[in-house]
């Protein structure tokens, strides 16, 4: 057995390490008798809402850090705290999950912002702020195939494009084109227009970029391309 024979092995696990994503999740509140139980993560018009539907939503959490929906736009977090639809570029890094709950930017506490409706049929934003009507909520990340993610790092700080949040205010559906209102309190605002899709935001600068990231296991590539 030669030494490539045996480190072969040891090149593929660190190129999955690397570039690996985790698989499709549904962030679902399992706190039995708490808030908003069995309410999940799910899109409604370019902006994610908690849902208490039998249908399951899927996200994925890419090894950039992002969060990437169900209909392959990725969620790009906006100053008031909620989350609209928007490209790879636009989409905002800081997601994680640390003991099966999920995490933004270090934090496990989400919130549900009640919007229209009465009590019984209201509609709640998914947001990180609390508003004047947040209920507090911590989610579970659950594989389709119901089985708990224990725990996925946040890459941020390798990713060489991760956004910063934009501006609150009218914003346009990355997939629809539809205007809509983008405030947690369910108001409509028509100042300070942004699209999600087309908004230039500014990109972090971090001491360990993408290449740095991948570089350990380029460097073993690089070795075995010496000694074959």
């Amino acid at each position: 057995m030669n030494f490539f024979t045996v480190a072969l092995p040891v090149v593929l696990a660190s190129l999955q390490a690397v570039m690996a994503d985790t698989p499709d999740i549904n962030i679902v509140n399992t706190n039995n008798g708490g808030d908003l139980q069995g309410f999940q993560v799910s899109l409604d018009n370019g902006m994610l809402k908690l849902t208490s539907g039998s249908k399951k939503d899927y996200q994925v959490i890419t090894d950039a850090g992002k969060l990437k929906l169900s209909d392959g736009t990725y969620a790009v977090s906006l100053t008031d705290g909620s989350f609209v639809t928007g490209t790879e570029s636009l989409g905002t890094a800081g997601w994680s999950i640390q003991n099966s709950k999920l995490y933004f930017k270090g934090s496990d506490t989400f919130y549900g912002v009640r919007g229209s409706g009465s009590s019984s049929n209201a509609t709640y934003t998914f947001a990180t702020s609390q508003g004047s009507d947040g209920k507090s909520v911590v989610f579970d990340a659950v594989s389709n195939t119901d089985e708990t993610v224990v725990n996925f790092p946040d890459n941020s700080t390798s990713s060489s494009n991760s956004s910063s949040s934009v501006t609150s205010g009218t914003y346009t559906n990355s997939t629809t084109g539809i205007n809509s209102g983008n405030s947690t309190n369910g108001s409509t605002s028509t100042s300070n227009s942004t699209s999600a899709s087309h908004n230039s935001t500014s990109t972090s600068s971090h001491k360990n970029g993408a290449a740095i990231a991948n570089v350990p296991a380029y460097g073993v590539l690089a070795a075995l391309a010496l000694l074959i």
